[in-house]
């Protein structure tokens, strides 16, 4: 494996500048929403209504998604400063698509924006009802 110092030097720079305090906790850094009420009925797929109901209902703007983004790509991912646009851009049309996939789901809540998820599936059989769930809790690890 080569090293690249001139790439570690920026990602360390890069690292020490979020952790001056970019408030990714507090959604209020401002910024439109993703979605708003009337884009649920712009979609037939299950995922992508039950991801906009969510981004709807916490209030999640394009601006706090992109900074838990950039947190999540340069922390977990451990993606250079200059791929991450293209990540963000990648991660946004994804999810603005009408059919979102579960990866891509479970990515964004769980994973960027930190949820802890309760899935249920109720499986309906010959009129009776079958309710499955798992419980995921989100890692609270930020150590740089």
């Amino acid at each position: 494996m080569k090293i690249k110092p001139s790439r570690d030097i920026t990602r360390n720079r890069f690292k020490s500048m979020l952790t001056g305090g970019v408030p990714t906790e507090d959604k209020s850094v401002g910024g439109q929403q993703i979605f708003r009420p009337e884009d649920m009925h712009k979609t037939k797929n299950i995922l992508s209504k039950l991801l906009r109901k969510i981004f709807i209902d916490k209030q999640i703007s394009k601006k706090y998604l992109e900074l838990k983004y950039r947190e999540y790509a340069i922390n977990v991912l451990d993606e250079p400063p200059s791929t991450i646009s293209t990540g963000k851009g990648n991660l946004l049309s994804a999810i603005t698509r009408e059919d979102v996939t579960f990866k891509k789901f479970y990515e964004v809540l769980h994973h960027i924006l930190g949820f802890e998820l309760d899935i249920q599936i109720g499986v309906e059989e010959k009129g009776e009802t079958i309710t499955y769930s798992v419980t995921e809790h989100a890692k609270k690890e930020t150590q740089w």
